[in-house]
């Protein structure tokens, strides 16, 4: 406005104006394009094999998830004049989470690995076969996303070995049609933004 129109404004007013014009001072948030072309078909089938799942079938959607020991800072309600202090721990550590939500209980099942490689993965395929009995459960249907990992030839081979393990890839750029990325978001939410721990 000072260039163009030779105003000077302060930036206190032009917060003040803001306001009143019902404006408020917020973070963006990132999003992901969800416009693949099979997208339509990928989700309407995963949709069709939960709908037909029988009692001793069962459907997994699994994800990863870095827990950074340096802390995440993020909003938080908090009374006013008054901030939240976060101090660093130092040094970064982390440790990589493999999980899965499964749907019809809606149980969480995750291990724990130094990084996140397809050998992360496999620890949680051989958990979720140990956990999911073939007695029980004759069919495991798990939902991933397109990261290499789930693509390796190790994985690949691994869930050869079981066949009564059918993997369901979700659309590309599709976090909102896999309802574990909402538990990693929880994960954030509620244990690693602003946590103050030193392991």
């Amino acid at each position: 406005m000072q260039t163009k129109r030779g105003i000077t404004i302060a930036a206190a007013t032009m917060r003040r104006w803001l306001h009143e014009r019902g404006w408020v001072w917020k973070r963006a948030n990132l999003g992901a394009k969800d416009d693949a072309p099979h997208r339509v078909a990928r989700v309407a089938r995963m949709r069709w094999v939960y709908e037909q799942l029988k009692g001793c079938e069962a459907m997994v959607c699994a994800d990863e998830l870095e827990l950074q020991l340096w802390p995440t800072v993020g909003w938080a309600w908090r009374p006013k004049g008054t901030q939240v202090a976060v101090m660093t721990p130092g040094h970064k550590h982390k440790h990589d989470l493999a999980g899965a939500l499964d749907l019809a209980p809606g149980m969480l099942r995750h291990c724990l690995g130094a990084r996140t490689t397809n050998a992360l993965f496999r620890d949680w395929l051989a958990l979720l076969e140990t956990s999911a009995p073939a007695e029980r459960d004759t069919q495991l249907d798990v939902v991933v996303d397109h990261s290499q990992l789930h693509q390796a030839k190790a994985v690949a081979q691994g869930l050869a070995d079981d066949p009564r393990v059918r993997r369901l890839l979700l659309p590309p750029y599709g976090p909102r049609a896999n309802p574990m990325e909402r538990a990693c978001g929880d994960v954030h939410d509620c244990c690693t933004r602003h946590q103050r721990r030193n392991r």
